[in-house]
């Protein structure tokens, strides 16, 4: 009884753990970059994962970019991908450099703040882009706060071959660090 019991409660406990990717509202661990996108260490608990290729995409925003109007990929292809975001923190823009190695192919991406809301979302495809986004209406980006930039690059034969994410910093106060 006490087995079933345990049992039971250990069920539960991985239950209530496995959190589901569509709730996830807390952005942590900003990379700091300067103007140039000078890197300058790190803010908050470490995100490993900032810039960098994950293994999927929460499902909502998987179909926020399916939902982008189709694109043809005739001729595209895999590439290598590094991404640099600047600067972090920013005042009221921020730039995202793709840099793509190989290619061409299509990129998708979608911008969330802190309460899910998508503030944009795009697609391009092609080689190499710097993207900018405006963060200066504060009624969806306050002071101090985060947005997180998804993206996603598709090839003629393969969707989704790199994913991510990265959060960019929003201080217009000059005193957030």
């Amino acid at each position: 009884m006490k087995r079933s019991i345990i049992n039971l409660l250990l069920s539960c406990l991985l239950l209530l753990l496995c959190c589901d990717d569509e709730e996830e509202t807390g952005f942590h661990g900003i990379i700091l970059r300067d103007a140039t996108g000078l890197a300058m260490g790190t803010k908050g608990s470490s995100d490993l994962d900032d810039w960098e290729q994950d293994s999927s995409l929460p499902g909502k925003i998987k179909k926020r970019m399916d939902n982008l109007a189709a694109s043809d990929l005739t001729g595209t292809d895999y590439a290598l991908i590094d991404i640099v975001a600047y600067p972090n923190p920013c005042v009221d823009a921020a730039y995202v450099e793709f840099d793509v190695e190989g290619g061409p192919c299509e990129l998708k991406i979608v911008v969330v703040n802190e309460s899910n809301e998508v503030l944009y979302n795009t697609k391009y495809v092609g080689s190499s882009t710097t993207h900018s986004f405006d963060l200066s209406d504060p009624d969806k980006v306050p002071n101090n706060s985060i947005v997180r930039i998804y993206y996603a690059f598709s090839q003629e034969s393969d969707n989704y071959f790199y994913v991510g994410h990265g959060d960019i910093w929003v201080c217009r106060t000059g005193d957030c660090l």
